[in-house]
């Protein structure tokens, strides 16, 4: 990272190399592109600061996790298994997953009960929803009536408290916690 940087005449505060490092995973391909949205986002300095690394980059396990919820959320069970994959190739925690996919679905709920009309309140969503996840997560609140989102509610929250309580590989359950939500959004 800092060869990167320095061959753009730019160094780097300690502090937020730290942040930046716990931001990439393991993807070439989707590191060297934070790389260079790192660097034309402090160009005309000399030095980037932890600002520049939070405004610039962003976390690669919170975007997997996103994808993850994405799946469950439209039914698409051949994503959710890749989602998930490439989660636990990254170490991300179960729970954390679990967690993530529960704020997922209370936004759906939210959305779904909403006196104006889905796509008003996805944008007054906080914090906001990336623009390129707004089509499908438009999709999926049609998808989706309140008491399934409740049902699927309670799946993730069962499912977190097993991974808590329970000496079953945590990664199991967070699998099929989320492939039986996935299950759902598939009936009518």
């Amino acid at each position: 990272m800092r060869d990167a940087l320095t061959a753009e005449g730019l160094s780097i505060a300690p502090d937020a190399l730290e942040d930046a490092v716990s931001r990439l995973g393991s993807d070439r391909g989707v590191t060297r592109r934070e790389l260079e949205k790192l660097v034309l986002y402090a160009r005309g300095q000399k030095q980037v600061t932890l600002e520049d690394v939070r405004a610039s980059m962003g976390d690669e396990a919170e975007a997997r996790i996103e994808e993850a919820c994405d799946a469950a959320g439209l039914g698409d069970l051949p994503r959710l298994d890749l989602a998930l994959e490439r989660l636990w190739t990254a170490d991300v925690s179960p729970v954390a997953v679990l967690r993530q996919a529960m704020s997922h679905f209370q936004r759906l709920l939210l959305v779904g009960a909403a006196r104006e009309g889905a796509e008003e309140a996805i944008k007054r969503l906080r914090p906001p929803l990336h623009f390129s996840r707004v089509s499908a997560f438009k999709s999926q609140a049609q998808k989706w009536n309140a008491a399934r989102l409740l049902d699927a509610l309670d799946l993730l929250l069962e499912g977190e408290a097993l991974c808590k309580t329970t000496g079953v590989p945590a990664e199991a359950v967070c699998g099929r916690a989320l492939f039986n939500v996935a299950s759902m959004a598939k009936v009518r």
